[in-house]
C-alpha cells in the first residue's frame, strides 16, 4: 500500500515558489540518480522526487544528465511533442 503525504498548498504557492518545497520529475534513470544526489545534500527543503517503480532506460549519460539538471527545466530535442503537434496544423 502506498502512502500519500499531503503537502498544503500554502507551501507550494507562487509567493512560496522554490522556498520551501521542490518538486523533482526526472525523466530517466540517470537524471533521477543526479536528482536524488542533490536532493540527499540540500538542506531545509522538502524535497518530493515523482518517479515510476518500472524500470526505466538511460536516455541521458551521465554527464548529460548532470548537467540537463544543473540547467533546470528544459526540453529534449527530438523527444519533444511540440514537433508532432506542429506537423498535424
Amino acid at each position: 500500500m502506498a502512502s500519500v503525504i499531503k503537502i498544503p498548498a500554502s507551501l507550494i504557492s507562487d509567493e512560496q515558489k522554490g522556498k520551501i518545497v521542490r518538486v523533482y520529475l526526472p525523466p530517466d534513470a540517470n537524471t533521477l540518480l543526479s536528482v536524488a544526489n542533490h536532493c540527499l545534500r540540500s538542506r531545509n527543503y522538502v524535497n518530493v522526487i515523482v518517479a515510476g517503480k518500472q524500470p526505466c532506460t538511460a536516455v541521458l549519460g551521465h554527464g548529460a544528465a548532470i548537467k540537463h539538471c544543473s540547467v533546470g527545466i528544459g526540453i529534449w530535442t527530438g523527444r519533444a511533442m511540440t514537433r508532432a503537434r506542429n506537423r498535424t496544423r
